[in-house]
C-alpha cells in the first residue's frame, strides 16, 4: 500500500474511534485540532502526521481561555486556538514510553518489531513489507486493518496521561501568551 492509503485507513479508524471519545470527553473543533474549553484554560489537542513514515503523535497543551498571542503580535482567538500556536506541548505515551512516543500505523508494528536499525535493515523490511503486501492485497491474508483500530484504541489507553498533564499544567501556559486586548 502506499503511504496515502495507509493515511486514508488511520483516518478512518481516528474518525471512527477517537473523535467520538473526544467529544464524549467535552472537546469541540475538527480533525486534526480539538480544544475543551475550561473555568481557567482550554485544553488542546492536535494530531500530527509523519510526511516519511507511517506514524503520527498527539499533541495537547493548554491555552488562557482568551486565546493567544503568537510572538510577533498576532492574536488567535479562542475559537482557533491549536496545540502548535503553544511553545511547549506534551506528546501522550511519552511518559509512560520515556521517550518522544509516536503511535506507529506500518504494517510491521502489529509485530510490535523495531525497523529502524540502519541502511541494510531497512532494505531488508522494505522488501519483506512488500511480500506481505501482496500477500494482504491477495486477500489470503489477515486483516490488515487491525494495526488502525490498535493505534486509534492505544490513544484512549493515554487518555488518564492526557487528564493529568492538563490538570497539573506544568508549564503554567493557561497563564502565558494570553493576548494585550484581553488583559
Amino acid at each position: 500500500m502506499t503511504g496515502k492509503e495507509l493515511r486514508v485507513l488511520m483516518d478512518k479508524a481516528i474518525k471512527e474511534i477517537a473523535i467520538p471519545f473526544f467529544r464524549e470527553k467535552g472537546f469541540t473543533g475538527s480533525y486534526p485540532h480539538f480544544r475543551r474549553i475550561q473555568e481557567d484554560r482550554i485544553n488542546l489537542l492536535t494530531f500530527q502526521f509523519n510526511r516519511s513514515e507511517p506514524s503520527f503523535v498527539v499533541e495537547i497543551s493548554n491555552c488562557s481561555p482568551k486565546g493567544v498571542q503568537l510572538g510577533w503580535g498576532a492574536d488567535i482567538p479562542p475559537s482557533k486556538c491549536t496545540a502548535h500556536h503553544m511553545h511547549r506541548r506534551h506528546r501522550i505515551g511519552s511518559k509512560q514510553h520515556n521517550k518522544d512516543y509516536w503511535f506507529d500505523f506500518s504494517e510491521e508494528s502489529t509485530n510490535n518489531e523495531t525497523y529502524t536499525n540502519g541502511a541494510k535493515d531497512n532494505r531488508r523490511v522494505m522488501f519483506l513489507r512488500g511480500i506481505k503486501n501482496l500477500f494482504l492485497q491477495s486477500g489470503k491474508g489477515e486483516n490488515s486493518n487491525g494495526v488502525y483500530t490498535n493505534r486509534a484504541k492505544e490513544i484512549l489507553s493515554y487518555w488518564q496521561e492526557a487528564e493529568t498533564w492538563w490538570a497539573e499544567d506544568p508549564h503554567e501556559q493557561r497563564l502565558a501568551l494570553v493576548p494585550d486586548a484581553a488583559i
